[in-house]
């Protein structure tokens, strides 16, 4: 089932050869997924690939055949994805908190200025 903004790793793959005698493996891992939104709500599945080509002219192996082979495992843990926002409340907390944060360091640069101001000043009166 196509989910918005999901990308599947083999869209658009294509693998073309000359030799008759070409083996083409792909390992798949499948993990359920379950997304959650403010628009939609969705199960669905994602998986990662890895893929391995090989050329089988010349002395073919026992274990060799030529074609497509995809080989897969199912993963035991699922993926939830959720949006959420947040409160009211919790936003102007934080928001206090970045305005009193921004205050005190604005505060403690204006200390340390007027301290190395008076200092310099101090020292050129002083040698006068």
């Amino acid at each position: 089932m196509p989910s918005p903004g999901l990308i599947q790793p083999l869209d658009g793959s294509e693998k073309i050869t000359e030799s008759n005698l070409y083996m083409f493996q792909y390992f798949l891992i499948v993990v359920p997924t379950e997304i959650s939104t403010y628009k939609f709500s969705t199960s669905t599945h994602q998986f990662s690939v890895s893929e391995h080509e090989k050329s089988l002219t010349g002395m073919i192996r026992k274990h060799e055949v030529p074609g497509i082979l995809v080989k897969y495992d199912l993963s035991c843990l699922k993926i939830l994805i959720c949006e959420e926002g947040m409160s009211l409340s919790r936003f102007l907390i934080r928001l206090c908190g970045v305005v009193g944060g921004i205050f005190s360091t604005a505060g403690l640069l204006h200390n340390i200025c007027g301290f190395i101001i008076n200092l310099l000043c101090c020292q050129c009166k002083s040698r006068n």
